[in-house]
């Protein structure tokens, strides 16, 4: 009918024009339908993917045991942040994810299919995490320059550049020698 192929274009517009990566998944966790975005993320092209085990192209086995979670139960799961790193692609080292998986019940309540939508927030997790490590750098060069500042001989400042060094260094032990 139209008002059925209206909702099917409404659907399609809606996943196309998102910059999630959305799958749809039965419950035995074979892709029925992917976004453009979810294939350019993953690199496989639509054919490759659908009606194939998420975990047969992907295997994990800790988001496996999630997935299961998910479509046994029937409680939705979110992550913000989740590191992962592509078995198949280790160049790109350690990525960042936020994603869901919320499941699609049938009028029994039963689990009919699952969404997952994801979100690359590699670049901004990294930056994060580089903030987070200069503003404790910076912390540490501050505590360290009051504690060198407040010592009264050379045997105390040395003391305290070797304590300091340790600590921005993250060594376990340092020296420093008057000469």
């Amino acid at each position: 009918s139209d008002a059925l192929e209206a909702e099917r274009d409404l659907l399609e517009t809606i996943m196309e024009n998102t910059p999630a990566h959305l799958a749809y998944l039965d419950p035995e966790f074979r892709f029925l339908r992917v976004n453009s975005a979810y294939l350019e993320g993953c690199g496989r092209s639509r054919p490759e993917l659908l009606g194939r085990s998420h975990f047969e192209l992907f295997p994990h086995e800790e988001n496996e045991d999630i997935f299961r979670r998910v479509r046994d139960t029937g409680e939705p799961v979110r992550f913000v942040a989740r590191p992962f790193v592509y078995p198949d692609q280790p160049e790109r080292g350690v990525t960042y994810w936020d994603w869901s998986l919320v499941p699609v019940k049938d009028a029994t309540g039963g689990v009919r299919g699952l969404v997952l939508s994801l979100m690359d927030v590699t670049d901004a997790e990294r930056a994060r995490r580089a903030r987070e490590e200069h503003l404790r750098s910076l912390t540490l060069l501050m505590e360290a320059t009051q504690a060198l500042l407040a010592e009264s001989s050379v045997r105390g400042m040395l003391s305290q550049v070797a304590r300091a060094a340790r600590s921005l260094t993250g060594a376990d032990a340092a020296l420093a020698i008057s000469t």
